[in-house]
């Protein structure tokens, strides 16, 4: 009965790379980021997806907040949906630091915040943990999705593809 709970709880903390809901917002993401409007579709994903991957979605959700700020006219509005998705997406990384999808989304956003928000000091950590951990990737959606964006930013080249 030990092994099993023990099973069950490695089984819980493992990354859910699998899930319909976590693909279901890694589209919403995507087409928002594209589009950039209809970010409610993504809080309707992430809050669709339930708890499946807690600190991926914890990440896309500080996510939504960043590109909600784009939408705002309101300086001090556009800084505070800004900070509090900075809060959330620096809080899913102290939880799952080694996670290359939510070091992709702190890249992602730290390459496009503006510059005088001060928040780009920790792209190269991030470059290093999403690289490192792309050879060994199971999930090819997400490997396809990070390979695309780093060469896209020209961060590796089409010859280094893995």
């Amino acid at each position: 009965m030990r092994y099993v709970l023990i099973i069950a709880l490695m089984l819980t903390q493992m990354n859910c790379f699998a899930c319909p809901g976590l693909q279901e917002v890694r589209d919403a993401f995507y087409s928002v980021s594209e589009e950039k409007a209809a970010s409610d579709k993504l809080l309707e994903a992430i809050v669709a997806a339930g708890n499946e991957a807690p600190n991926v979605l914890l990440a896309y959700k500080g996510m939504y907040h960043m590109l909600q700020a784009r939408e705002l006219v309101n300086p001090y509005s556009k800084w505070a949906s800004f900070r509090k998705g900075r809060i959330l997406l620096d809080r899913a990384i102290d939880r799952d630091g080694d996670n290359a999808e939510i070091r992709l989304l702190r890249l992602s956003a730290q390459m496009n915040a503006p510059s005088f928000l001060g928040y780009n000091n920790n792209m190269e950590a991030d470059k290093r943990v999403i690289l490192n951990a792309l050879s060994s990737m199971k999930d090819n959606d997400l490997k396809r999705r990070i390979t695309s964006f780093m060469m896209g930013q020209g961060l590796i080249a089409e010859n280094s593809k893995q």
